[in-house]
């Protein structure tokens, strides 16, 4: 399955397209890093808990019952997911956060090309939580990475007005 996902700049909501078709949505919760997912007629919450060691339950709206768990490394460059017990890995591919993966046993399930507001995903699974959970990581760690920015620029930034 290959989809492309386009983001307005300001936006929080990810539109996911097949063939130039709205197939399904990821839609983040302002300064939360709490999102809504559907793809394929499944509906997935991702709640985040946490300071300093986020984790992030996926929920199945359906069925309102915890399906997995990620768990994020502290250099925002590699994620663990859990569903069933089995272990998936999403890791970025190069050294400009541009192409990531999510594995399952070194196997590529979900592989992604993105750019600030758009990307294409290709997924070699059907599975809807597998792809709609490695995006959400991708969110998760370009809104790490935005905070990180502010907390380092806006001191020296305000330093440059003394």
């Amino acid at each position: 399955m290959k989809l492309n996902w386009k983001k307005g700049a300001f936006s929080n909501r990810y539109k996911l397209y097949s063939n130039g078709r709205e197939v399904g949505e990821l839609a983040e919760k302002t300064f939360s890093s709490n999102a809504i997912g559907i793809l394929l007629n499944k509906k997935f919450r991702f709640e985040t808990s946490g300071f300093l060691k986020q984790t992030t339950n996926v929920i199945d709206i359906e069925s309102n019952k915890k399906v997995g768990e990620i768990t994020y490394n502290g250099f925002c460059s590699k994620a663990t997911a859990t569903f069933n017990n089995d272990s998936f890995v999403w890791k970025y591919e190069n050294a400009w956060n541009t192409k990531w993966s999510f594995n399952q046993n070194d196997k590529k399930l979900v592989t992604s090309s993105v750019s600030f507001s758009s990307g294409t995903v290709e997924s070699k699974t059907e599975e809807a939580i597998y792809l709609l959970t490695a995006l959400f990581i991708d969110t998760y760690y370009r809104k790490m990475a935005v905070a990180a920015i502010i907390v380092i620029f806006i001191p020296i930034w305000m330093a440059s007005f003394n």
